[in-house]
């Protein structure tokens, strides 16, 4: 079966999903775990899946009321002239009194919770990530700005999401003897197959050479950490110094490489710099990837200090943040976050370390 065109409305009619959901079958749990982390992309319709089917099952009440209700929503909402609902046969519940949603009872449904998430979309605040802006500087130079993230397809089939603040240009002869790219920032590839033509990303620190495959790299050059993080395939990462160390990836694993600080500072040798570390990558309660989240305009928070956000809060949403107490740096939070602004996302973080802040154009002032 080939998800990769399912739409939420889809998924919610697939009753290999709709057992994951209820998580009464543990190989359709495992399968749409495994199909979660290998395709980051289908975050957004499966969250959106994942809701409607609560709304629909999460209470246990007869359909019957439920149909009843989302017919008074819809007119309530839309102001419709009151057109009968079909009854539904004792077919569509289980001896436990636990619905299965079949297509035609979830397309009555879904008319109502699809208008609620158009509506939802249209209310969005201003300040969210613009998801659609970005600045194509040449035919091989594509670029965002802070607080914006774009998505663009190569020539070769090859897509390629662009974060906050990132710049990613082609290098000459791409699709042709080579598959190359520069990139400065962070990026999630869907690289097309091509086994005569590897495709190659270059940074500062790490290069990563790949045939087809799905990953994420981070290379912002005012951080110390340079990652690559394999979802699906394989990739080979090499270190861009002296050594040329050769990492061979599987999927779920990342590289991290991470200059130390003082012994740049002191100028210690070559060899003692930088670290680095195979790992995997990290996973919500939800399955989500941490490191892939931004690519669904998520925001994962894991045990990271304040002064460790700074940088990736002021990139996502175009703002300065001032501490005003260096106390306030030190604060931990760990939260999971999406499409919230970046006021919405101080007041959750409020709720774990309490801090004051002021908003004043796009300076966020922070204090105890």
């Amino acid at each position: 079966m080939d998800y990769n065109q399912y739409t939420s409305v889809d998924f919610l009619t697939d009753e290999s999903f709709l057992s994951y959901c209820a998580g009464n079958d543990e190989e359709h749990v495992r399968f749409w775990q495994n199909y979660t982390i290998e395709h980051p992309e289908k975050e957004q319709e499966l969250s959106e899946a994942m809701v409607m089917y609560k709304q629909l099952s999460g209470n246990k009440r007869p359909v019957e009321t439920e149909l009843a209700n989302f017919k008074q929503l819809i007119q309530n909402r839309l102001n419709v002239i009151e057109q009968p609902v079909p009854e539904l046969s004792e077919s569509y519940v289980s001896s436990t009194g636990q619905f299965k949603i079949y297509r035609v009872a979830a397309l009555l449904m879904l008319m109502v919770l699809i208008g609620g998430f158009f509506v939802w979309r249209r209310s969005s605040p201003s300040n969210l990530l613009n998801a659609e802006q970005g600045t194509q500087l040449s035919k091989n130079i594509f670029r965002t700005e802070k607080a914006q993230r774009k998505k663009i397809t190569f020539e070769d089939g090859t897509t390629v999401s662009l974060n906050a603040d990132t710049k990613i240009s082609l290098r000459k002869g791409y699709n042709k003897n080579t598959r190359e790219v520069d990139l400065i920032g962070e990026a999630f590839f869907e690289v097309e197959h091509n086994p005569a033509v590897p495709f190659i990303v270059h940074t500062a620190k790490l290069d990563v050479k790949v045939l087809g495959t799905k990953f994420n790299v981070s290379a912002y050059p005012d951080e110390r950490r340079t990652e690559a993080s394999l979802i699906m395939g394989s990739i080979q990462a090499s270190l861009n110094d002296k050594s040329r160390r050769h990492f061979i990836l599987k999927p779920s694993e990342k590289i991290t490489v991470e200059e130390d600080q003082l012994a740049t500072a002191k100028k210690i040798l070559a060899k003692d710099i930088p670290k680095v570390l195979v790992s995997n990558v990290h996973l919500t309660n939800r399955n989500v990837v941490v490191e892939t989240a931004w690519v669904n305009n998520g925001l994962e928070i894991n045990n990271e200090t304040f002064i460790e956000l700074q940088q990736k809060l002021e990139r996502e949403y175009g703002v300065t943040l001032a501490f005003k107490d260096d106390e306030v740096k030190k604060y931990k939070f760990t939260a999971t976050l999406k499409n919230e602004p970046i006021n919405e996302v101080l007041k959750a973080m409020q709720t774990v370390n309490y801090f004051n802040y002021k908003i004043k154009g796009n300076t966020v002032q922070l204090s105890k």
